[in-house]
């Protein structure tokens, strides 16, 4: 099996609204999510691949505020189709924007996930992130 982790782009707006229904269900359209990456909006989204399958994705944003003193990283969504999980597919993820997000140069990134996604919580610590907040994460970059 082969995994591939691209920066997201117009191209894949099929696979990204293929996954973004099984995770949100939310009713994006494939036009909507290519517009959206044909703009550049801020979003920072990577896409993962298994065999040429879509397999997950992760989308972050870097913000600078007044009440930090260094630029910040969230990431807003990440998910992986549970057909690919348990395949390390969520760490590579990570490691992709983390990548970006240090490029950019932030200081710390953040991840919020549910009080009761015990899964998400594992997968975040075992990447570094530690409870900096209730269910928030951080990991220092």
């Amino acid at each position: 099996m082969t995994l591939h982790i691209k920066r997201a782009d117009a191209s894949d707006a099929k696979a990204l609204q293929q996954l973004n229904e099984a995770f949100n269900e939310n009713g994006m359209t494939v036009e909507n999510i290519a517009a959206s990456l044909r703009v550049g909006r801020p979003e920072i989204i990577f896409i993962a691949y298994m065999d040429e399958q879509p397999a997950g994705f992760i989308s972050g944003v870097t913000n600078q505020s007044i009440w930090y003193k260094s630029l910040y990283a969230s990431v807003d969504e990440l998910f992986v189709d549970e057909a690919f999980r348990r395949k390390g597919i969520a760490a590579k993820l990570i490691e992709a924007i983390e990548a970006e997000f240090r490029a950019r140069g932030v200081a710390a990134a953040f991840i919020i996930t549910g009080a009761k996604n015990q899964a998400a919580q594992a997968a975040y610590t075992k990447c570094g992130y530690e409870g900096y907040a209730r269910m928030e994460f951080r990991k220092d970059l």
